[in-house]
């Protein structure tokens, strides 16, 4: 059924009109000279309970808190 889809979308032509397939260009950093100086966070809920999940750039260590 899933390659039913596909192929259906595939040949949908509005959608192939206006369609564009760019992809952005990777924009690379410099990595972090401290650790916690970048950051990455988002939130998951996780068993009815919100937890904010940060991770530290320089050493990818992370913590896990829950939000009340």
């Amino acid at each position: 059924m899933s390659t039913d889809v596909k192929n259906y979308i595939g040949k949908c032509r509005p959608r192939l009109e206006n369609s564009t397939n760019r992809s952005e260009p990777l924009m690379s950093t410099a990595p972090p000279l401290r650790p916690w100086q970048e950051i990455a966070a988002d939130f998951a809920e996780v068993n009815g309970k919100t937890l904010l999940f940060v991770v530290d750039y320089l050493s990818s260590y992370s913590e896990v808190m829950e939000v009340k």
